[in-house]
């Protein structure tokens, strides 16, 4: 298996894309973490995987719905560790509601960062990607199997 030397990682600072930073610092990957922060038990997950995998890390703290911020982001994390091995869009979110009680402004917000946040990623990434690198966008598995309450997840996981 190769490892990859860096991965960069959007809504690393918590839930799955968290974890899959931690997996790969463990092996030895300096990981870069586009997120709007993170909490004391996320950063300490992040912090004991890279003592074990002698790795490294940095939150670059960012909005994934704005375009600018996110190419910054993107070129501060290659100032910092190099070319990007692997991208990997994990920055979502998800609303738990029926569609009678659910307003306009949460399912903008869904789509705006669900979305419109793959867009700005794969926009700032894909150029600066190497022959050989692996890009990722993650999406939930409500677009394929509906669920009741998660209206708001199907229609982006899809798009």
């Amino acid at each position: 298996m190769t490892t990859q030397k860096h991965a960069l990682i959007s809504g690393g600072g918590s839930g799955l894309g968290n974890g899959l930073a931690t997996r790969l610092l463990k092996r030895g990957t300096a990981v870069s973490v586009l997120d709007l922060g993170i909490n004391a038990d996320y950063e300490k997950a992040l912090n004991d995987a890279a003592k074990h995998g002698n790795s490294k890390w940095h939150l670059f703290k960012i909005d994934i719905t704005d375009s600018v911020l996110v190419k910054q982001a993107v070129t501060h994390a290659i100032s910092t560790f190099g070319d990007i091995d692997l991208a990997i869009n994990s920055a979502g979110i998800g609303v738990n509601k029926v569609a009678a009680d659910t307003s306009v402004e949460e399912f903008q917000r869904v789509i705006n960062i669900n979305l419109n946040g793959s867009f700005n990623f794969a926009h700032a990434v894909l150029p600066t990607m190497k022959p050989g690198a692996r890009f990722a966008l993650l999406a939930s598995l409500a677009g394929f199997i509906g669920n009741y309450g998660l209206l708001l997840i199907a229609p982006q996981s899809l798009a």
